[in-house]
């Protein structure tokens, strides 16, 4: 079953066996807003890019 949100990752990192990987992990849940990256003062309203039925 597919979730309704967005899953934000950020710093990278390299394992030894050279696996790549992300240190953190953010979900943000339909209802939420999120900052875009590179455009702080721009906001995404999750609402519209996951509408209710």
């Amino acid at each position: 079953m597919l979730e309704r949100v967005l899953e934000m990752y950020s710093e990278p990192y390299q394992k030894p066996e050279s696996e790549f990987g992300y240190r953190v992990k953010r979900i943000a849940l339909p209802n939420e807003r999120v900052k875009l990256p590179r455009f702080s003062e721009l906001w995404l309203d999750l609402s519209i890019v996951f509408p209710t039925a």
